[in-house]
This record gives structure tokens, sequence and C-alpha cells, in this order.
């Protein structure tokens, strides 16, 4: 008998104006009908697939699966735009956690705006201990209407792209939420891409002679009791437990004094190569969507993050079988991770460099974009309140570049640099009625080929930055590349502040990048 995968429920969302793939698990044969039309379905190892034809925007409808007697009916489907919210924990951060958020949330009912959560699943029956923001709740669950409740529980960002999204175009939109906490990217791609690039084999490698090395049995046994000391920690704070519960979120990070153990590096450790994607992304593939909103790198070191990103996107555009998916990414947010806000910028995991690979995979990437976050960090927040003014920047982009709508979406960012002797100019991209907030000076740091930096005086002068600096021969230029910067930067008309940049070096990393030719 054949079964729909877990996405296909009631009031869920499909993609306008693309193949509606229709899947799932079981054997035999069935009969998919939908909007008046009837299609064979066949499995074949398992798993079956039926490719119904592109639907223009419009619902509610139903759909009806027939097989072997058994008959599944789902109602209230709406054909419409689809978006895949995923990443780290700032992507999942919850509506009701971000600065008026609750307000926000207490005028949200819509019926055109429909969520979709993935559980967070590594194995079967495995407790999700540690997380961030996730609900307690780790099984599949239906799409749920957008309401005060679900809102509020919902991908801050996400929700504040939807929302407008459908807006703007009227159409139902769903919101397709994926994340985990603290996971590096690698945990997103499949495990097959790792044996096609030498900077992601050497993982792939490891991971393999780890399991061959394994004592199975051992293994397991260290696991069974790593959840019988999971759930003790848990009994040792009834009080948290029971208001975590009634809040509905996973919370043992809030577990004063206890820390929470780990399994060793094997099939149950987290950051293992391919290890959400197979557990929970591979559960949607291949299901019908317009994009991807992406937030994640703070786990991820800065090298080769561009090369890994574009892997990603590789992955997900065949997976989901769309060439064309398109990605927006989110700029790593101001924040002070340890304390050491080194304006030198030496050490090559600093923020500045992870955003430099963000921007470099934009550069090099198609139909991907890079959202800035600065102006809106957090020096002492790695999860940064001011969501809604990103979801916002996001949907600009959104709006424009999967839409068609003619606006300004864009930040300004770095283009070139003339040097001369004690000044440089520098001309940026989308830097129309470039100012600063209070004037039109701001501070920037200028270096030379001895290694030695100033923070110096920049004016803007015909949307263009110009440095006039005591150093003589300055070679190279460095805007806000650090962990956090806290000072002022320039905006252009649209009232988007200017992405971290600087000259030196980033032209190597281009070319390498152009070099591997990942598509």
């Amino acid at each position: 008998m054949l079964k729909l995968a877990t996405i296909f429920t009631d009031h869920m969302v499909l993609q306008a104006n693309k193949p509606i793939k229709i899947f799932g698990e079981g054997e035999g044969e069935g009969e998919i009908e939908f909007l008046g039309a009837r299609y064979k379905a066949y499995a074949t190892g398992n798993s079956w697939c039926v490719s119904l034809p592109e639907q223009k925007y419009g619902g509610p409808y139903e759909l009806t699966l027939v097989s072997e007697g058994n008959t599944i009916k789902l109602s209230d489907i709406y054909i419409g735009e689809v978006w895949f919210a995923g990443g780290q924990s700032n992507m999942e951060m919850p509506l009701f956690r971000v600065d008026d958020g609750l307000e926000m949330a207490r005028h949200a009912e819509n019926n055109l705006i429909r969520f979709f959560r993935v559980p967070r699943q590594f194995k079967k029956n495995t407790p999700t201990h540690g997380s961030h923001f996730v609900k307690t709740e780790d099984i599949d669950t239906p799409w749920r209407l957008c309401n005060e409740l679900e809102a509020s529980l919902a991908s801050a960002v996400g929700y504040e792209v939807v929302r407008r999204v459908q807006e703007a175009l009227g159409c139902a939109v769903g919101l397709i939420e994926c994340n985990w906490g603290a996971r590096t990217i690698e945990t997103f791609i499949d495990k097959k891409y790792f044996y096609e690039y030498d900077f992601l084999r050497p993982q792939i490698e490891a991971y393999n002679k780890a399991l061959s090395e394994l004592d199975r049995d051992a293994y397991e046994r260290e696991i069974d009791e790593i959840l019988k000391k999971r759930e003790q920690i848990y009994k040792n704070h009834p009080d948290m437990l029971e208001l975590l519960k009634r809040r509905g979120v996973q919370g043992s990070v809030w577990c004063e004094g206890e820390q929470m153990p780990e399994p060793a590096y094997g099939p149950y450790y987290l950051d293992c190569p391919g290890t959400l994607y197979e557990s929970m992304v591979s559960k949607l593939v291949p299901f019908a969507m317009q994009g991807v909103l992406w937030y994640q790198g703070e786990s991820n070191d800065a090298k080769d993050y561009a090369k890994k990103y574009l892997v990603f996107m590789k992955c997900f555009r065949e997976a989901f079988e769309n060439k064309e998916l398109s990605f927006y990414a989110t700029e790593l947010a101001p924040f002070e991770y340890d304390g050491k806000d080194d304006a030198l910028v030496t050490d090559p995991n600093n923020w500045g460099f992870k955003r430099e690979q963000q921007m470099l995979a934009t550069e090099v990437g198609e139909n991907n974009y890079l959202v800035t976050t600065m102006q809106i960090g957090d020096m002492f927040d790695i999860h940064p309140m001011r969501k809604l003014e990103l979801g916002r920047r996001m949907a600009l982009k959104v709006l424009k570049y999967s839409y068609g709508f003619d606006i300004d979406a864009d930040q300004p960012t770095y283009k070139s640099a003339t040097f001369e002797e004690n000044k440089v100019t520098i001309e940026l991209n989308h830097a129309r009625g470039l100012f600063t907030r209070h004037g039109w000076v701001f501070k920037i740091y200028a270096g030379d080929e001895n290694g030695s930096l100033e923070r110096v005086e920049a004016q803007i002068v015909d949307d263009k930055i110009v440095l006039n600096t005591k150093m003589k021969n300055p070679t190279l230029v460095r805007f806000a590349f650090q962990m956090h910067y806290n000072g002022m930067a320039p905006f252009n008309d649209a009232g988007l502040p200017l992405s971290p940049f600087r000259t030196d070096g980033r032209d190597e990393l281009k070319a390498e990048l152009i070099r591997e030719d990942i598509k």
C-alpha cells in the first residue's frame, strides 16, 4: 500500500507555476486525484513519486490517494508560494522572542499563511536535548494555519518574509522550517557530495574510518547511558522542566550547573557529514518550492565556507529538481564572541573573514543573495533581537529578485579601490544617495604593505568613499572587518547600510572560487 510523505497534510501549500511532486513510501500502486485529473502511482524500492502539471494560484482544493482499497483525502489545499527557512538557531528564533514579536503575533491571523515545521530528528526514538528554541514535540506534525499562537512559535525572520510576500502577491504562502542550532553547514549536505570535492573528502573519510573502528555494541550501550543521564538532569530540575513544557520549548541549556552529556563521534553524533540532510531535509525531497531563506555559519570556520555554501546550493537544487532554486543568506550579525574584538583582524576565523566568504559566494554563484545585518547585531548576544528588521531586508530582496518588483533592495557593497599617495577612493555597488546618520564623515581603516593599520576619517563624495590618510602609499582598506562593528556606517537611499569588506586578499579568494567551478 502507498503512503504519502509526512509533508502532505490538510492545509498544505503547493508551489505554483512548477511541476507538483507528490511522493511517499510503500509498495504496490495507487491513484492520485487532484483538480479533476487522475494520475497513476507505482512504487519502486519502497518509494514512489508522481509529477503533476504546474498550476496557477488558487484554492482551497482537495487531493485524494487511493491504494489497495485505502483512501487518504486531504482538504484545504492551496496553490501558492513555498519558502524553506533553514540553518541554525538564529533562523529558528521564534517570533515571541524578538523585539516587537508578541505585538506582531497578536495581529498575525491569516488563513493564507501556513507553516510546516520539520521536527528535530536525528535517530528514531532518540530525544533531542540541548537545543536553543526547539519545541518539545519531535514527531511529524501537520501544516498549521497562521494565528497568534502559531505565528509566535514560527521563525521570526521566516515569518516576516512570508508575511510580506503574502501581502504583496495576495496568494497563499507556505513556510517550511528546518533548523538545528549550532550545527555546521556540512550536516545539511548530502553525503555523496563529500566524495566529489577535495575540500570535503577528508571529512567523509574520517567519518568512515571512525565507523569502521567503532565497537557498535559498546557505542549503543553508551547511548543508552547518555539518554538515562539526560533524563535524570531533567528530573533534577522539575520546576524548570514544567515551565518549559508549558511554554512548549526544550531548554536543557537553562539547567544551571548541569552539563548535558553528548555521544562520542559516530552514528549519534550530530556534526557528521550529511546527518541532518539525511534525517530532516531528505524527508522533503522533492517537494516543489520557490527558494531558500538561510541563516547559518556561526558554527563553521571561515576556511572554505564559500565553497561549502556553493556545494550546499548545488545539493538542494539537484535534490529538489530545481536548477533555478533561489537562495537568500544572512550575513553573520555583529557579535563580540570572546570579548576580544580585534580591529586589526589577525584571527582567520574572525567573523569578518566569514562574512567575506558569504559575500564571495554571492558574487560567484548564481541566483543567490546576501542580506546584511550591519547595525542590527548585538555585541553581547549571539541571538540579536532585531529579527523583524532582518526579515524586512530579506523580503525586499525576495520581492525584487524572485518576483520582479521594481524596488531598491540591495545594500551598498565593495566594488573597487583606487590607491594614490595619502588617498584612497572606494567605489561601491548600490551606493545611490550614500549618507551617514550624523553627517558625512565616518571612520575606516587604511593599511600599508608593512601590515600596519590606522583608523582614518572617511568622507562621502559623489556616492564614493574617499580616505585622506597621513599614511604614505596606503595599499589596503578594511571596513567593519571585525567580530562586532559598533561604529557609524554609511547607508544608501534605500536605508540599507554598507556591508563589511576588505580590499586585501579578496581577489585571490574570488579567483580560487571561480577556478573551483561549483555549479
